[in-house]
C-alpha cells in the first residue's frame, strides 16, 4: 500500500495528465455524438416538414374542390326546383341540371407526415409556439371536422336524392331498351311529387351549410400553409 502511495505520489503529474486526456476524449465523443444526432433529428424534422406542407396544399386542393362542386350542385338544384315548378312540358336540360344536383364528394383527410412526427416525437423540436398550435389544432379539429361534414353530405345524398334517382333511372332504362327518347314529363312528375320536391329542397340546403363550413376551414388551411412555409424557408 506505501509502494504505491509512493508510486502515485512520484509520478502524480503523469497520472493526471492520462486521466485528463481520458477525460476529455471521452466528453469530446459524447459532444460530437450528441451534436451528430441533433443534425440527424434537424434534418429529419425539415424533412417531415416539408412532407407535412406537400400534404397540407393536397388538402387545399381537395377543399377547393369540395366547395366548387357544393357551388354547383347548389345552383343545380336551384334551377331544377324552379323547372320543375314551371308550368308546361318539361325539355331536355331538366335531366342535365337533375344529374349535376346529384353530386357529392368523398374527403381523404391526408396526414401521415402529422402523425409520423407526433408519434417520433419530433413536434417539440419546432420551435415556433404559434405554428406547433395551429398544427395540432388542424389535425385534432379542422381535418376531423371536415371528415364530419362530407360524411353528412353522402349520407344526406343517400337519404335525399338516392331514392329518386332509382325511380327516374327506371325511366332512363325504359327509354333505353326501346331505344325511345328519354320523357322528361315523366321525369319532371317525379320530381313533383310533394315528398320528392322536399328531397330535393332538404339537399339543396345541404350544400348551403356545407358552402358556409367550408369557407372557414378553407382559410385554416391557407394560414396554415403560410406559416409554415415561412418557419421552413
Amino acid at each position: 500500500m506505501k509502494r504505491i502511495f509512493k508510486t502515485l505520489s512520484q509520478n502524480w503529474p503523469e497520472y493526471f495528465l492520462e486521466i485528463l486526456v481520458i477525460t476529455i476524449g471521452i466528453l469530446g465523443a459524447f459532444t460530437l455524438n450528441n451534436w451528430k444526432e441533433a443534425s440527424d433529428t434537424k434534418e429529419q424534422v425539415y424533412r417531415s416538414l416539408k412532407n407535412l406542407l406537400s400534404e397540407l396544399e393536397d388538402d387545399s386542393v381537395q377543399f377547393y374542390y369540395q366547395e366548387r362542386s357544393s357551388e354547383m350542385t347548389l345552383e343545380s338544384v336551384k334551377r331544377l326546383l324552379t323547372m320543375v315548378k314551371e308550368t308546361g312540358p318539361a325539355n331536355d336540360s331538366m335531366e342535365y341540371f337533375y344529374h349535376k344536383s346529384r353530386s357529392f364528394i368523398l374527403y381523404v383527410p391526408q396526414n401521415s407526415s402529422f402523425n409520423s412526427m407526433n408519434q417520433l416525437g419530433l413536434l417539440q423540436h419546432i420551435t415556433d409556439p404559434d405554428l406547433l398550435y395551429k398544427l395540432q389544432n388542424y389535425y385534432t379539429f379542422t381535418q376531423p371536422n371536415v371528415k364530419i361534414l362530407r360524411d353528412l353530405e353522402e349520407q344526406k345524398f343517400q337519404e335525399n336524392m338516392n331514392s329518386i334517382n332509382m325511380d327516374v333511372a327506371i325511366i332512363m332504362e325504359e327509354a333505353s331498351w326501346d331505344d325511345l327518347p328519354l320523357n322528361y314529363d315523366k321525369v319532371k312528375i317525379i320530381l313533383q311529387e310533394p315528398e320528392n320536391f322536399r328531397k330535393v329542397f332538404k339537399y339543396g340546403k345541404t350544400q348551403e351549410f356545407l358552402i358556409g363550413r367550408s369557407n372557414g376551414y378553407r382559410y385554416v388551411n391557407d394560414e396554415l400553409i403560410k406559416s409554415l412555409r415561412a418557419y421552413i424557408k
